[in-house]
C-alpha cells in the first residue's frame, strides 16, 4: 500500500474516520432504540425504569446528533476538496 496521494484523491484523516463511525453508530443505535420502543409499547412494559429512560434518551438525541456529525463530515470534506482543487489549479497555471 502506498502513502502517496494522486492529484484527484482526497486524503482521509483520522477525524474523518471518527466522524463517520460515530455518525453511523449513533444513527443505527437510534433506529434500533426506536424499534425497541415500538415493540415495548406493543407488549405494554413499564417505561418508568432506568433502562427505558436510557433507550428513550438514545432515541431522542442519537439521531439528531448523528445527522449533525454526518453534516460536519460532509462540510469538512467539501472544504478540503475545494482547497485541493484551488491548489491544483494554481499549480497548473504556473
Amino acid at each position: 500500500m502506498s502513502n502517496e496521494i494522486s492529484g484527484t484523491e482526497v486524503p482521509v484523516t483520522r477525524l474523518d474516520r471518527i466522524l463517520a463511525v460515530s455518525s453511523l453508530t449513533l444513527i443505527v443505535a437510534a433506529v434500533i432504540c426506536f424499534v425497541v420502543m415500538i415493540i415495548g409499547s406493543m407488549i405494554t412494559v413499564d417505561f418508568g425504569t432506568p433502562f427505558w429512560t436510557i433507550i428513550t434518551g438514545v432515541m431522542y438525541y442519537g439521531l439528531p446528533l448523528g445527522v449533525l456529525l454526518f453534516f460536519t463530515l460532509l462540510i469538512s470534506n467539501t472544504v478540503r476538496r475545494a482547497k485541493l482543487a484551488k491548489a491544483a489549479r494554481s499549480n497548473q497555471q504556473r
